[in-house]
Order: C-alpha cells, then structure tokens, then sequence
C-alpha cells in the first residue's frame, strides 16, 4: 500500500506541476469548499444533536490531518468550534502529521483514548477521506490486542 501511495504521489505531482495556474487555483477552491462542507455538518450534528458530543481539539487536529489542510490559523479554527485558543490544536496537528504519532505506542490507556478520538473522526470524515484514518484505526487496535497478550 506504502508503494502505491508513494507511486500515486509521484504522479499527482508530476501531473501537478504540468497544470495551469487557473486550474490549481480551481482545484484548490474545490477542496477548500469541501473542507468547509464538512466542518458546517460537525458544527450542525454538534448544536443539533444532543447525543453528539463535542469535538476535542485533539479530534479537530487529526480530521484536519486527514483531510489534508493545513492550519494555518489555530486560534480561528479553535473559535468556530468553541474554544478559546488554537495553540493545544496547532501542537496537536503537528503532532498527528506523523503516522506514529498518530497510531500510538504510548501506552494502553494512551491508546485506547486514540482509538476512541480515531473511531469519532472516521464517522466525521468523507468517505473518499477516511482510508488512512481506517489503515491508523486498525494498526492502532492491532498494537492494543498486542498490549493484551
């Protein structure tokens, strides 16, 4: 899988690089859309839902991971989700940008806490988004039985 990805990536950035200017900027437009979708229909399940909880900033983090936006600015997107400061979110997404971080080793309590934050931001995640969060989920619960031997 780590073959493909890398091969995929090769590609889509050679093929990147070939594209106009006016269409980068549309794809971008497009997935930054996207992104907004997204962070309205959390927002809407949050007011609206009494059974949905909110989202830590730890979950915030690792959905921004996943979709693969950067923040640029924490304390803006810490607001519209109902915190104060975005510093503990930027710490967080710079944390969950490598893959053993986010798939855990810390611990049993460590990373059942993970799984719990993982398993909320997959049932949040666009399907064409949540394959990676998935391959994290699972490799996370494998180390966890691992732990229970």
């Amino acid at each position: 899988i780590m073959e493909n990805n890398t091969i995929f990536s090769q590609i889509f950035s050679e093929r990147w690089q070939e594209l106009p200017v006016k269409l980068k900027h549309q794809v971008v437009k497009l997935n930054n859309e996207k992104i907004k979708i997204i962070e309205r229909k959390v927002e809407a399940n949050s007011k609206n839902s009494k059974t949905t909880e909110k989202l830590s900033l730890s979950e915030i983090a690792l959905l921004y991971v996943y979709m693969d936006k950067s923040i640029e600015n924490p304390d803006e997107i810490a607001k519209k989700y109902g915190y104060s400061s975005g510093k503990k979110l930027k710490d967080d997404y710079n944390k969950y940008q490598y893959k053993s971080n986010r798939q855990g080793d810390a611990g049993k309590r460590a990373n059942s806490y993970q799984i719990n934050r993982l398993k909320k931001v997959i049932n949040i995640l666009p399907e064409n988004k949540k394959a990676r969060a998935e391959e994290d989920l699972n490799s996370l619960i494998e180390k966890q039985e691992r732990i229970h031997m």
